[in-house]
């Protein structure tokens, strides 16, 4: 117990700001170590995890595991494990939409808000080799990826967003959260150094 009769789960003595994972591992946010995560942790945190704050179209949420999934296979081969991987820091921060990002910046959170970020993504890095920052292959692909998605799991209504560049020509179905975890370990597989 500690001060007035709470108790103290924390299981670091300096941070306040941590997680747990799906298998029970905390990480501290501010100072990630991720040596003792699995990539099926990461899975399906990703998995569980909606694109654009749940805001499209479909029944099925369209998950970040399924997105890093679609932005690999067609990522150019030495950039595949990379597409795979870049978004797999949001296992642990979440997927902030764009807009929340830029209100947060407007709001002066930006330093925060980018640090944050860049300790979750050099976590990564450190755990499984993923080269930051990204190739422009795999920026131009996840960007690709944004058109796609916009065609795919959005209304035909509202503003456009991914505009200018040339979405993938297959359809993007959202996956069920298990698919979209096997999907991604089976992926990893595939394509890790």
């Amino acid at each position: 117990m500690t001060g007035e009769g709470k108790l103290n789960l924390c299981p670091f003595d300096d941070c306040n700001a941590w997680i747990l994972t799906r298998e029970g591992n905390p990480v501290c946010l501010t100072a990630p170590d991720l040596s003792s995560i699995s990539i099926d942790e990461v899975a399906n945190a990703l998995a569980c995890l909606a694109r654009y704050s749940g805001n499209t179209s479909d029944t099925i949420p369209y998950s970040v595991a399924q997105h890093c999934v679609l932005v690999s296979q067609h990522a150019p081969p030495e950039h595949a494990f990379a597409a795979l991987m870049h978004d797999a820091h949001e296992a642990l921060i979440g997927d902030w939409t764009s807009p929340v990002k830029r209100a947060l910046v407007k709001l002066g959170a930006e330093q925060a808000l980018a640090e944050l970020d860049r300790r979750a993504a050099a976590a990564v890095a450190k755990r499984w080799g993923v080269a930051f920052p990204l190739s422009e292959a795999v920026k131009w692909e996840d960007r690709r990826a944004i058109a796609t998605e916009r065609r795919d799991v959005f209304p035909e209504t509202g503003p456009r967003f991914g505009v200018g560049v040339e979405p993938w020509p297959e359809k993007i179905i959202p996956w069920p959260t298990r698919s979209a975890a096997g999907y991604f370990l089976m992926r990893f597989e595939q394509v890790r150094p």
